[in-house]
């Protein structure tokens, strides 16, 4: 199902976002769609000004047929004679006097009604055309409320609230799926009314479900001769006692067919509940005054359908409801365009070659490479917290955050510590000299600067100091209050000294040689102080950033204000792995996970293609859902309270707490 969905919104969702945007455009505008109310005391709508009108357009546009005359009784609106050429006349109802000609899709109204019910590709390809959109959209509709529905009842708190979960993808797709919800109650009826009005065949089915039959039309012998207009028009105004605020005279189609003329009936609930006029086209005689409550079942709820799908359900509020659920399926539509191409990138040359033109060693076990692209120019901008993924062979590819000051475009700079214990990365890093070249991919940020941060708090532990070396450069070039402190086991261990000594002064503190206790201490100082505005951003080991931030909450900070990206996982969480069997809901599959194997590599091996990025668990490229199961969590990204909701896990390091787990693919 979520293949299907995905699809089905690829090929309609911009056609979707275009029918939302011009439908939002309808229902803003001066529709002269019948609607209730009386007419103003002084009024020209009389059946003498009709036959003027008529006799005015004829003379200016002759040789071709009417289709419809819009009669209004202010004075102040024109007496409107529409041709079946689109060509619209309008005429002064009282003076008599010709006031423009047009066609009937110029201004604001006529455009938003030539764009929204496609009339470029005509009548009938247009209809069929909105027709589709708005069954797929029906469609979209229902599968997305079935994929989005949390299966467990503690994944209800993430999924309402979106902002909670990790950045990136995975919050995206979860906002995606909470606005897809929201708007649902009037997206799903709007795109049944689309259905409705494109399909006969729908109008058809409606009729059948209510058990009823559409009201016939009169028929009358064939004519020669003017239409009778202002006779129908005089026949109707004596039945009804009174000057409706508006009314449409259809024009006979066919020369058996009788005058139609509708207007709202002021005993119908509905705004679009109209009353009908069929009149004999020779002498004006009214063959059949038809009420709305005379109108079928089907009639009354395609009317319903209708009004809803112009937004006039409501009122104000009805129409405000209406605009916002159009603005959402616009962000629907984009939102998951953006996400299929997160994951199916528009081909392009995503690593340039680089050169290594300097190498420092920075202090024990850490070198800083200064790297400048290989073919002179520019290259992508980075903002503060980024880092760029480096190719040194075919099967290894590593992550380094930049340390570069903002508006640096002509190279960037990394900091690499060796690990012997590593995966081999940065053992290769530090055997490169100036002069080797290198694959890099453009910037990339999982740890950006949040707007509207006033005063930063900046922690960085050991090597976790090269993005908070970003932010403070960059915090200092905006003028935003900052200050640093830097954790380190020796002096001699802390790349960046003379650097942060030298650009930042007072703003930074190194906290050097402390012990456990001595450490909890600093960092409850640090933390002391939460307010509005201010933020924490913190780089290092998990174990440590997880102590700053059990301090921070414990001292009121809120989670949106707690920011971090860790490299490694913690040793709490390095439990022998165990193997089990990951369910796949949605197709029933089951993939076992050895337990030398990631439940990430598991899924590729079954051909189940995840995201992936750091394969660390420090990205959440790699989150994926989860229906039901313990997780044993190993990952750096997920907040305590993503952890209890069991609604995800990142699948490159995390694993099941105990032989199955039931994941939402």
């Amino acid at each position: 199902m979520r293949g299907g969905h995905r699809w089905v919104g690829l090929i309609v969702g911009l056609l979707a976002a275009y029918m939302a945007a011009t439908g939002a455009m309808m229902a803003l505008r001066h529709d002269p769609a019948l609607a209730g109310g009386r007419a103003p005391t002084r009024h020209c709508a009389t059946p003498d000004a009709l036959a003027h009108a008529v006799a005015v357009a004829s003379a200016r546009h002759p040789g071709v047929a009417f289709d419809t005359l819009w009669l209004r009784a202010d004075p102040v609106e024109p007496l409107s004679i529409r041709f079946v050429d689109a060509v619209q006349v309008d005429v002064d109802p009282c003076s008599g006097r010709l006031r423009d000609v047009r066609s009937r899709y110029a201004g604001w109204d006529g455009i938003a009604e030539y764009l929204h019910r496609l009339i470029f590709l005509g009548i009938e390809p247009g209809k069929a055309v909105a027709g589709s959109v708005a069954t797929a959209l029906s469609l979209l509709a229902v599968t997305g409320l079935w994929l989005w529905w949390p299966r467990r009842r503690g994944a209800w708190g993430s999924a309402l609230r979106p902002a909670r979960l990790p950045k990136g993808r995975t919050r995206r797709r979860a906002r995606h799926g909470l606005v897809g919800t929201a708007v649902l109650p009037l997206a799903l009826p709007i795109a049944l009314a689309g259905m409705t009005l494109a399909f006969p065949a729908v109008a058809d089915l409606l009729y059948r479900a209510t058990g009823s039959v559409a009201a016939t039309r009169p028929v009358v012998p064939a004519r020669s001769g003017p239409v009778a207009y202002a006779e129908a028009w005089r026949g109707v105004l004596s039945r009804l006692g009174d000057v409706p605020a508006q009314a449409m005279i259809r024009a006979p189609k066919a020369p058996t067919a009788a005058i139609e003329i509708n207007l709202h009936d002021p005993d119908a609930r509905n705004p679009e509940g109209r009353q009908y006029f069929f009149a004999d086209p020779g002498d004006g005689r009214i063959l059949l005054h038809r009420r709305y409550a005379d109108t079928p079942a089907g009639a009354r709820l395609y009317y319903w359908g209708y009004a809803v799908h112009q937004g006039k359900v409501g009122g104000i509020a009805g129409l405000v409801a209406t605009l916002l659920t159009m603005a959402g399926i616009v962000y629907l539509a984009i939102s998951g365009l953006r996400s299929w191409l997160a994951r199916h990138p528009v081909p392009s040359p995503r690593f340039v070659r680089m050169r290594i033109v300097e190498v420092v060693d920075e202090c024990d076990g850490v070198k800083a490479f200064r790297l400048v692209p290989v073919d002179p120019g520019p290259i992508a901008a980075a903002t503060p917290g980024a880092h760029v993924a480096v190719r040194l062979s075919d099967t290894l590819l590593r992550h380094y955050s930049l340390t570069n000051a903002p508006g640096e475009r002509d190279d960037y700079r990394i900091a690499v510590r060796a690990d012997p214990s590593g995966r081999g990365g940065s053992l290769a890093m530090h055997g490169l000299v100036a002069g080797a070249e290198l694959l890099v991919a453009p910037p990339a940020n999982h740890f950006p600067v949040v707007r509207g941060t006033r005063h930063a708090v900046l922690v960085a532990a050991g090597i976790g100091i090269t993005p908070i070396l970003a932010m403070a450069r960059h915090f200092r070039a905006k003028g935003i209050a900052f200050e640093l402190h830097y954790f380190g086991r020796t002096r001699e261990s802390m790349p960046f000294r003379s650097v942060i000594a030298a650009e930042l002064g007072d703003a930074a503190t190194l906290h050097i040689a402390l012990s456990r206790t001595e450490q909890a201490a600093r960092m409850a100082a640090i933390v002391a102080a939460p307010a509005r505005g201010r933020h924490l951003y913190s780089c290092g080991q998990v174990a440590f950033m997880d102590a700053l931030f059990d301090a921070a909450r414990a001292a009121g900070w809120r989670d949106g204000a707690l920011h971090r990206e860790a490299f490694g996982v913690s040793a709490q969480d390095a439990a022998p792995p165990r193997a089990f069997v990951a369910k796949l809901a949605h197709s029933g599959r089951r993939v076992p996970v050895p337990a030398d194997r990631s439940l990430l590599d598991a899924l590729a091996d079954a051909g189940v293609r995840i995201d992936r990025s750091c394969g660390m668990g420090v990205c959440g490229a790699c989150l994926v859902g989860v229906v039901d199961g313990a997780i044993e969590h190993r990952d750096a990204i997920l907040s305590p309270a993503d952890r209890r909701s069991g609604r995800w896990m990142t699948a490159c390091v995390s694993r099941a707490g105990g032989t199955d787990l039931t994941l939402d693919l």
